[in-house]
């Protein structure tokens, strides 16, 4: 089970209100009706109801929303101008773009904005029903990611992270210190580009066969260039590439040795 779908689940088997969902749509009608067929789909969605921007940004920074909400068009401030307001907040926060203005301009502008998904006004209840649903996923994927963010803080490891195509997708504060490269340098880049030097030793070797039979090893090697040993829990990951969490291992191992290392699964 993934995580996204295990706080699904976790949601689901809940009795109690799980997720703060902020309605803002400037007919006042309509967003109690939304609240209303909200709660009705799922008994875990407690919607809190505004009718305007001002006050939607105003109730987010006072209350903890899981997800919010919003038209697109509201007197004084748009769906959008109040998307990029609560972004100077929470930059993850779920933002559904509930409108009536279904065009491909206006969905061009949400995808641009950041908005996390664009569902146009429907007539009929089935609309809802497709709303909680992006409501719940949505806001299971920015809990996942919250608390693998949690879990990564807590670690003492090193965390590199790499897809099947060898492009760096994670690079945390202790990898950075341990490479002294800036994630930014490396993010996005071709893990052997950036290393070229660790191209034929027990490093690439490891990695490479993590990736192929997708099992878990544990290397335990020198690296001539940063002169350190270290310690490598390499692991294959949901998307198809692979984890590598980092243990600065010198403190612990003798003198270098070039001709040693250690691969144990």
């Amino acid at each position: 089970m993934t995580a996204v779908s295990s706080v699904i689940t976790q949601i689901q088997m809940t009795g109690s209100p799980q997720l703060t969902v902020l309605a803002v749509d400037d007919d006042p009608d309509f967003v109690a009706l939304t609240a209303q067929a909200l709660e009705r789909e799922d008994p875990n969605f407690k919607v809190q109801t505004v009718t305007n921007a001002i006050d939607a940004f105003e109730q987010f920074a006072d209350n903890d929303i899981d997800c919010i909400v919003s038209d697109y068009e509201m007197p004084e401030m748009s769906g959008l101008a109040l998307l990029e307001d609560i972004r100077m907040l929470d930059e993850h926060v779920p933002f559904i773009l509930f409108t009536g203005r279904g065009s491909e301009e206006v969905a061009s502008d949400a995808i641009s904005a950041g908005v996390t998904d664009y569902l146009q006004k429907q007539s009929g209840t089935d609309q809802y029903t497709l709303l909680a649903n992006r409501i719940r996923n949505s806001a299971a994927q920015h809990r996942a990611k919250h608390e693998r963010q949690l879990t990564i803080d807590r670690m003492t490891d090193a965390l590199l992270e790499v897809d099947d195509s060898w492009q760096v997708t994670t690079v945390d504060s202790r990898a950075e210190a341990i490479y002294d490269v800036d994630a930014d340098e490396m993010l996005n880049r071709n893990l052997w580009e950036i290393f070229p030097e660790a191209i034929d030793t027990s490093f690439y070797d490891t990695y490479h066969k993590v990736m192929e039979t997708r099992e878990p090893l544990v290397l335990k090697d020198y690296c001539d260039v940063l002169e350190l040993w270290f310690e490598v829990n390499v692991y294959p990951a949901p998307d198809g590439g692979i984890s590598a969490y980092i243990q600065d291992a010198t403190k612990r191992m003798p003198s270098p040795s070039h001709d040693y290392h250690r691969i144990r699964g």
